[in-house]
């Protein structure tokens, strides 16, 4: 799987850092891995790696502020030009675990800016970059090596999954991301960009936990070999495990 560049929010920790990590030292590698966190003066294992890969940039992308966006577009295009932006893979999200009797407004509303708005906006700043990564192109139909939008869900995002409620925040927000990744897939279709939700299992991160099934280096290796290289026509618009299976909604 040939990337010629990638960014990744929510890079400093958990599967972030593990997507960087992995595909600085893929072989082949992208030319720009983007490592896009909220405070890169304090990422040190993001400045490790940097220092090891010089394809890894680490740019300030602060969900929520999107003033941040356009720096950042600014930044890649410097780099990529007319090349433009392959994937843009949003990864960073908050979880707010509440029932239904101590879930509150103001949480249901942080997490939709964090885990839908996010998302969204800064697709929006990138698209003309991936565009330009879609058009000059030599691959035809849909694939991540031509363009690509990667939003990260859950299965707990999962209507057909929800067996034990509660989780209201969390549950709504990653429903939503997976209509807007739907829409995505049918606006961006004519201009060459897939858009997928990737499920990337139960996974021992801060968000996951220590008891979860999947280490995050078993768990990206899966999007990396089963969703991303595989990819295409089928998956545009669905969610999508990483072993490679098509969840329903």
């Amino acid at each position: 799987m040939e990337i010629a560049s990638i960014l990744i929010t929510g890079a400093n920790r958990g599967l972030g850092y593990e997507l960087v990590s992995q595909f600085a030292a893929a072989k082949p590698s992208p030319d720009f891995i983007y490592a896009g966190c909220r405070n890169p003066d304090g990422a040190d294992k993001l400045k490790e790696l940097a220092q090891k890969h010089p394809n890894v940039k680490i740019i300030k992308i602060a969900i929520g502020d999107e003033s941040s966006y356009q720096t950042a577009v600014q930044q890649v295009t410097q780099d990529v030009g007319d090349r433009g932006l392959t994937v843009l893979f949003n990864n960073a999200g908050i979880l707010t675990y509440r029932s239904f009797e101590k879930v509150t407004a103001e949480e249901m509303r942080k997490e939709y800016e964090v885990d839908v708005i996010g998302p969204l906006m800064l697709t929006k700043a990138f698209y003309p970059l991936l565009k330009k990564a879609a058009d000059n192109s030599k691959d035809k139909g849909l694939s991540c090596t031509r363009a690509a939008v990667l939003n990260m869900t859950s299965g707990i995002g999962l209507i057909s999954d929800n067996t034990s409620g509660n989780i209201y925040p969390y549950r709504a927000a990653k429903v939503a991301l997976n209509m807007i990744t739907k829409s995505m897939s049918i606006d961006f279709k004519s201009d060459g960009i897939m858009a997928v939700s990737i499920n990337p299992g139960w996974v021992q991160t801060d968000l996951g936990g220590a008891n979860a099934t999947l280490t995050p280096t078993e768990c990206i290796e899966g999007i990396r070999n089963n969703v991303m290289a595989k990819m295409g026509e089928k998956e545009n618009g669905r969610v999508v495990k990483y072993t490679g299976i098509i969840n329903d909604y």
